[in-house]
């Protein structure tokens, strides 16, 4: 039993130092940024791109100050098995928006065009509560109130879909840099 409570600890520490929250801010803004520029196939490519980057960041910058772990068998089961839930998740949300948002171009209104605009931010935002489940990391609720609010303003403004992504990316990248920063600070000279 208290090994199960020690994986535990370890295992929402692991999420701490903020390389998850810079990849996700990072995410975010190549998918408003593909939305900017009217590039919607990038959208939903921006995080599949991002994770095979994820361990040789964590390797060459997080695992000299922190240690590696190793998880037992039925953490890294119900670990992967969440991510592809997140993953697939994310890029059939996405997808469906732009789905949604090629047919109210084409006058094909399923749903209400000022609706659309705001459905990739409200989609993408749900996702946070499956990354909270998979990091035992409850500021991903806060990211996921940023990107819900940032969707219900672009509906009720009338807006596009590329600024609360972009908005909601800055604001995730911001305190991904600052965890990041703090976990630096306080893992001076650990690296080797």
């Amino acid at each position: 039993m208290a090994s199960t409570q020690l994986e535990s600890e370890l295992h929402a520490s692991y999420w701490e130092d903020g390389l998850l929250d810079l990849f996700c801010g990072v995410a975010l803004l190549m998918i408003g940024t593909a939305w900017w520029f009217e590039l919607h196939v990038f959208g939903p490519i921006s995080l599949p791109l991002l994770v095979p980057l994820w361990q040789p960041f964590r390797k060459r910058w997080i695992e000299p100050r922190a240690g590696y772990v190793e998880f037992s068998p039925s953490r890294r089961h119900r670990w992967r098995t969440s991510l592809h839930v997140v993953l697939l998740c994310g890029l059939g949300t996405f997808v469906l928006a732009v789905l949604m948002y090629v047919l109210v171009q084409k006058n094909q209104n399923v749903v209400p065009a000022d609706f659309v605009a705001g459905l990739p931010a409200l989609l993408l935002g749900l996702g946070g509560f499956f990354v909270v489940l998979l990091t035992s990391q409850i500021r991903f609720l806060a990211y996921t109130f940023v990107l819900i609010c940032a969707g219900i303003t672009t509906i009720a403004i009338d807006a596009g879909p590329a600024a609360p992504l972009i908005v909601s990316g800055m604001i995730v990248l911001a305190a991904g840099v600052l965890l990041l920063t703090r976990f630096f600070r306080e893992s001076k000279g650990l690296a080797q």
